[in-house]
């Protein structure tokens, strides 16, 4: 059977047809989505093909008679009535005689309440029938319902065969077309009411949907919406199963109450609640707050007054404590947090308790110069209810820095407790506030103290020792916490509680980082020299090939700590390297670079480590500056990079060296304390990013990111393979590994499910992919993954491939490898020894072969490398992690290079190990066949036969030619400077597209178009940047020479002349990568804009028009 999907978008639908079908062929009018299925859902038998909308005078690009069925599911409401005749002739003409046509459609009365001006052509279930049976002989209705089996399921169907009104969704199947022979019966065209605020003002209401949602809460609701009844335009309540009379007295003010499962996370249920309301602005009320009327007047000059771009209004909001409300300590008036007042549609609630909400477009803030305006808040009427919530929330802030990796010890409890009372009571003058003022700030004293024990709770619990926490006495405890009230010792903080550093007194003689060395050596250009090291306590030197500069004579490298580096410029030699640290964060860490780029002539790069160090770091070379400097970025990694400095961190530090050539200066921040207004655009570095996603998601700067994304689902052969070299005897393993391979193996409490990351991980990574203007992959393989685990739609993508510093493997020599452990020939595997690169899988596939194996890496796990130690055989040796040099001449020494490991983007150590000449053995579940093609050889890593005979293939190959040519192939594709020039033309791209505005009219109607045209050219002056895209194409079936003559008469018409106005292009193609405002018109065309481009589309300010 062969089947036209006829609108598939991204093809899930299509994928299941090719279940059954011997050809599908997915057909839409928009490109993305046909891209996006061919990365999500490949399937050979699914044929992709663009197509144009169907009109009188455009048909479908197949052959008569050339499907056996056209399926089309919720299609034909966006076919607009006029062109419904032309519709089903072109499915007809398609279809052979015998063949049936699948259509669904959405209920009009259910979806006429949720407004979508793309249903031009919503149909109840009457009009549906009428419509199909002027076309076809023969129909069948059916219902489509959720499941009733899984009640709490959002994509679970039951199919009902006698459809009524009741049903969401109505699906037909159709036979024998007869449409030829009869008049078609059109429903009538759904035109959508534009808004309903017209009709709230005349019935003196606000055009305000008030939303409350409510747990128990029988004591507050009743006053809580008496405040709002009068003047809301509607009340909705959402309440979260409630047991006391909560419900029975919102039903006295509301008939619009709804249930929601209980959740502890309220702000994913606001999302549920917005789906109800009918007004253009929603006001979110909690049950404890009081909206004033001096609010509800003002709103009502406010609102009417606001800009289209407007999204959403922070209000203000008098917090009570113990019934009084509480004007100073800290800073609880004006009270701004997450905006309360949102325009429908242009807002995303994030989840996770106080992280926010996520708006599209601009946020404004209500005045707070009257307070008689601000909502009141009575959250703490008494202590008891203080303490209960004191409970739950120094829980959650334990959790957040036990994630954080933050700093605990007695003087971390001292500075919370004394840094609290010091913000509310001193700096925000608490005291003012009288007796309440001083018992809120002790309170607040008291909550920053229990966060710090919940979190010392959880370190112990750990099986940390605890031994930061002795003080010698109390009198010490105390008199640090006093030190830090007093402002003797500074402190340095995430959150109140949460203490990062110190910036003064005793605490601030904390030693460098250990991981500064091995940092030093990845940044050297060469691979040996002379250092002079001042202000290093142990004054050991940092790596291989480096002995200390004599006094007298000038060093290759400078390693300074602390402030003497003023002094040491001289010691340094032109092009020599500085590498400069300070213990104490300076307050103004650009005037600090300045600095040091005086002194030094260069051009300097910052550090700025994890939370918990106080160091700042900054390195460059002596006399070498990037000019012109073009752009500056910000470049942001987890907390845990610099320390554990892998094939992420090399990806950033690379990228950020081979930058300079492009004029990019960049600088690294994992704690996001360097002053961003200093940068064009933020870089992030994988998607771990709990600890500032907030950070990222406020910040105005545009944020890409280089994913470094691997799908979960890896780990499960993972696991299962640590678990298979538990076994306690050689047999065991070996049967084991036969089951594995047969498929007949089971671990007892290991299974895909139990190995999901945690919902609050993946809404992070979520959080910071949505956020991102554009995400920078490693490779294809990568973007599809991407695409499947976060179910991604539109969203601005470019591969940059991962690369390696050629210089130092294509010149590399094995005498030092030699020297240091006397081997050569053998199979090297250099990656951290752990069990996703799978090194006891290497291990076992070379018993017996006689073949020396050489693991180089640190140990990041300690049981899976006791369990290396335990199966190696006297032909394999653990060299440990070697310096830069000493792997090169590794990869010189050794004959294959041989990494199994559970998905690689391809693996850095593979390309390096090549670029000395090693023949590559690498696994078959990542990106590694799309970077080496046929150069490399390939295994399943879980299979034990597939390892070994691929080391075995590549242990014997003698081709000299093709590993030269393996050699030139990686140097022209990957290589840091050509993934640093696709990753500034990125940057480019963000940054330009800021200022692009595209949009797609119907050029014979003027109103999608001149508004558009007309305000662009108010706003914009020749030269300024800003450039507006119009579309002339298929889509809208105009040419783009006559949509240049309209355009040109029409700005001369306003007074401009075309040749010398603001830019406007006119385009025949939709760009892939589109990053900047896409406007709709209000043509018939804008729903090909919202398919493709998603939540990036914005309506034409009224004002335009």
């Amino acid at each position: 059977m062969r089947v036209l999907d006829l609108g598939c978008g991204t093809g899930y639908g299509a994928k299941i047809l090719a279940w059954q079908a011997a050809q599908v062929v997915a057909a839409d009018v928009d490109s993305f989505p046909l891209q996006y299925g061919e990365e999500t859902y490949p399937d050979a038998k699914i044929q992709r093909v663009h197509i144009a909308p169907i009109s009188n005078r455009q048909g479908l690009p197949f052959e008569d008679g050339s499907f056996d069925a056209v399926v089309s599911f919720e299609v034909i409401e966006h076919v607009p009535v006029e062109q419904m005749e032309a519709f089903f002739a072109e499915i007809a003409r398609v279809l052979k005689p015998d063949g049936m046509v699948v259509l669904s459609t959405p209920n009009k009365h259910v979806y006429i309440n949720y407004p979508d001006p793309y249903h031009v052509s919503l149909m109840t279930l009457g009009e549906f029938r009428r419509l199909l049976e002027s076309r076809f002989n023969q129909v069948q209705l059916f219902g489509q319902v959720r499941s009733q089996h899984l009640p709490h399921t959002a994509m679970e169907f039951d199919i009902v065969s006698e459809p009524d009104d009741g049903q969401e969704i109505y699906i037909a199947v159709c036979r024998e077309y007869a449409g030829d022979a009869r008049t078609i019966a059109l429903p009538p065209p759904t035109v959508w009411e534009t808004s309903s605020s017209e009709e709230a003002f005349a019935q003196g209401r606000l055009p305000v949907s008030v939303i409350v949602h409510t747990r128990n809460e029988e004591r507050n609701i009743a006053e809580c919406l008496e405040r709002v009844k009068d003047w809301a335009g509607e009340i909705i309540v959402m309440d979260m199963e409630s047991t006391d009379r909560t419900v029975e007295i919102a039903r006295r003010y509301t008939d619009k109450v709804y249930h929601h499962p209980l959740i502890l996370d309220f702000d994913l249920a606001r999302n549920a609640s917005a789906q109800h309301a009918r007004y253009e602005w929603i006001l979110y009320v909690d049950a404890d707050e009081r909206v004033p009327d001096a609010l509800v007047d003002a709103l009502r000059q406010m609102l009417p007054a606001l800009d289209e771009e407007v999204a959403a209004v922070k209000l203000t909001y008098k917090n009570y404590f113990l019934g009084k409300w509480i004007r100073y300590a800290g800073q609880w008036y004006p009270g701004y947090k997450a905006p309360m007042l949102l325009r429908r549609g242009r807002f995303e609630w994030l989840g996770a308790a106080h992280e926010g909400v996520k708006v599209f477009g601009k946020i404004v803030l209500f005045p707070p110069d009257n307070p008689s305006c601000a909502i009141e808040h009575h959250s703490m009427p008494t202590l008891e209810h203080y303490m209960r919530k004191l409970n739950h929330y120094s829980q959650s802030a334990a959790q957040q820095m036990l994630g954080d990796h933050a700093p605990c010890s007695w003087q971390t409890l001292a500075a919370a407790m004394g840094y609290a009372f010091r913000f509310y009571y001193d700096e925000t003058q608490g005291y003012r506030d009288g007796a309440h003022g001083f018992l809120l700030s002790a309170c607040a004293a008291m909550s920053a103290l229990a966060d710090q024990i919940r979190y010392a709770e959880l370190r112990l619990r750990e099986g940390w020792d605890g031994d930061d926490l002795l003080p010698a006495s109390a009198e010490e405890f105390f008199r640090f916490a006093a030190d830090v009230a007093a402002g003797r010792v500074g402190v340095i903080q995430k959150k109140l509680s949460h203490i990062l550093a110190f910036s003064g007194g005793e605490a601030a003689t904390s030693p460098p980082p250990s991981w500064w060395r091995r940092l030093w050596q990845r940044l050297q250009r060469e691979p040996g020299g002379r250092v002079a090291i001042l202000g290093v306590a142990d004054g050991e030197l940092p790596g291989e090939g480096w002995s200390e500069a004599p006094e007298h004579e000038q060093a290759d490298a400078l390693i300074v700590f602390g402030e003497g580096w003023r002094d040491a410029v001289r010691r340094l030699r032109e092009g020599g390297s500085f590498f400069i640290g300070v213990p104490v964060f300076p307050q103004n860490p650009q005037h600090w670079r300045v600095g040091i780029e005086q002194t030094f002539g260069a051009t300097a790069h910052l550090i700025d480590p994890e939370s918990s160090c106080s160091w700042l770091f900054a390195f460059g070379w002596k006399g070498q500056r990037v000019e012109p400097v073009r752009r500056r970025v910000l470049m942001t990694t987890h907390q845990r990079a610099l320390e554990m400095l892998g094939g992420g961190e090399t990806q950033l530090f690379e990228t950020l060296l081979a930058l300079r050539g492009q004029g990019v200066v960049a600088d690294v921040s994992a704690s996001m304390r360097l002053p961003e207004e200093h940068y064009d655009l933020i870089h992030a570095f994988s998607l771990y990013h709990g600890d500032k996603v907030e950070h990222l998601e406020r910040t105005d700067k545009p944020l890409v990111v280089s994913t470094i994304f691997r799908d979960n689902t890896a780990f499960y052969p993972v696991t299962v393979g640590a678990a298979v070299f538990r076994q306690q005897t050689t047999s065991q393993v070996e049967e084991a590994l036969r089951a594995w391979k047969e498929g007949r193996l089971r671990v007892q409490g290991v299974d895909h499910q139990s190995l999901d990351e945690p919902e609050d991980l993946r809404r992070v990574k979520e959080r910071v992919v949505r956020r991102a203007q554009m995400l920078l992959p490693n490779c294809r393989w990568e973007l599809a993954a991407l695409r499947r685990y976060f179910r991604l739609g539109y969203k601005p993508a470019q591969v940059v491939p991962n690369a390696v510093r050629p210089e130092r493997f294509v010149q590399a020599m094995p005498d030092a490898f030699v020297q240091r452990f006397g081997l050569r020939d053998f199979v090297l595997c250099a990656a951290r020894i752990e069990p996703f690169k799978n090194q006891l899988m290497l291990i076992w596939a070379l018993r017996g072969t006689g073949i020396p194996l050489v693991l180089a890496g640190k140990v990041s796990e300690p049981e899976y490398g006791a369990l290396c130690q335990r199966w190696a055989g006297e032909n394999v040796r653990f060299v440990g992690e070697l310096s830069p040099e000493l792997l090169a001449s590794a990869y010189a020494a050794a004959r294959v290079h041989a990494m199994p490991s559970w998905a690689e983007t391809p693996g850095l150590t593979s390309m390096e190990a090549a670029l000395a000449g090693c023949a590559i053995v690498v696994g078959n579940q990542g990106a590694e066949r799309e970077y080496f093609g046929d150069f490399a050889y390939y295994c399943n890593p879980a299979d034990v036969d597939s390892v070994r005979e691929a080391v075995l293939q590549a242990w014997e190959e003698r081709d000299v030619a093709k590993r030269e040519a393996f050699r030139e192939y990686i140097l022209k594709h990957y290589t840091w400077s050509e993934a640093a020039k696709a990753t500034a033309e990125a940057y480019e791209q963000v940054l330009r597209e800021q200022n692009t505005i595209l949009s797609l009219p119907d050029w014979s109607e003027p109103q999608t178009w001149q508004p558009v045209v007309c305000e662009y050219l108010r706003e914009h002056q020749p030269g300024d940047g800003a450039l507006l895209r119009l579309y002339a194409g298929a889509h809208n079936a105009f040419s783009a020479e006559a949509a240049y003559e309209l355009l040109a008469q029409y700005v001369l018409s306003l007074g401009y002349d075309p040749e010398h106005c603001a830019d406007i292009e006119i385009i025949d193609h939709l760009p892939e990568n589109f990053l900047g405002r896409v406007v709709l018109g209000g043509s018939r065309f804008d729903s090909v804009l919202q398919t493709r481009y998603g939540t990036q589309c914005e309506r034409l300010r009224e004002k335009a028009a």
